[in-house]
């Protein structure tokens, strides 16, 4: 699928004034104070919100192994954009945009979904290798609690990746390599149609944990049962509860954890 012409080339401003004129729609985004980290203003920062106005999520098209049509794609492409004005990102950078999420929340349904595929381009596409975040509990404002944060994050991850706070839907979707280590929580669909790396959530987990996951590791520590669907297989891969192995290829070995619906 072509992407169109606007989304392939971005001229970028030349100066930060030019960029604050951009913006000048927008309301002054509220300072968000997580762990004592300073939110100080950041002309990459500019930069990086200016790409984010440019990525729109395409239909949804749900459990297919490419939901979102060219989303991703537009959304990299976007951020490549500014690596070849000279506008390069620290992991730094990342926390701080994770930080600012909530300010950019604007009432659109798929807001969860644009948020956790933005920030799983512009780690992939970072220069880093390693990455700490920390997301708002304000995030967390409608649905289900398991589901009501940024929805695909780590899609198609390669990085190493550290989130504090809770994440929503389909984490680790489509994940290649790397390690994703969740602190809080993870919604349904955790390690949808992975290939490899190791996953874990240190919280609760939702419902369809692995499902079509095709390699890699997911590592849980549920209080509560992993219900999976009969629909939805683990074609390669392991999952494991508290270090223990409970699902490869060859057959599901605890049953009392691991539940079919």
């Amino acid at each position: 699928m072509a992407m169109p012409a606007e989304a392939q080339r971005i001229v970028l401003p030349d100066s930060r004034l030019a960029v604050s004129k951009r913006f000048g729609m927008y309301k002054e985004e509220p300072k968000q104070t997580v762990r004592n980290r300073t939110s100080k203003p950041n002309a990459i920062m500019d930069y990086i919100l200016f790409a984010w106005t440019r990525c729109e999520l395409e239909h949804c098209y749900a459990g297919t192994h490419n939901p979102f049509g060219d989303s991703y794609n537009v959304f990299l492409d976007a951020l490549k954009a500014l690596n070849r004005n000279g506008i390069v990102y620290s992991s730094s950078d990342v926390a701080r945009f994770a930080e600012i999420l909530p300010g950019l929340y604007d009432g659109d349904k798929n807001f969860y979904a644009k948020a956790g595929m933005f920030l799983s381009a512009l780690i992939n596409n970072g220069k880093d290798e390693s990455y700490e975040i920390w997301l708002s509990d304000s995030l967390a404002t409608l649905g289900n609690h398991l589901n009501s944060s940024i929805a695909f994050f780590g899609y198609e991850n390669t990085k190493n990746i550290t989130v504090h706070g809770n994440v929503g839907w389909c984490p680790g979707y489509l994940m290649k390599s790397g390690e994703i280590v969740i602190e809080g929580n993870g919604g349904d669909y955790a390690g949808c149609f992975m290939e490899g790396g190791r996953l874990v959530v240190k919280g609760e987990c939702g419902e369809w944990v692995g499902n079509h996951m095709s390699g890699g590791e997911i590592h849980l520590n549920n209080s509560s049962p992993i219900v999976y669907s009969s629909t939805g297989t683990v074609d390669n891969g392991k999952i494991y509860h508290k270090g223990e192995l409970i699902v490869s290829c060859t057959g599901i070995y605890k049953t009392g954890i691991y539940k079919k619906r």
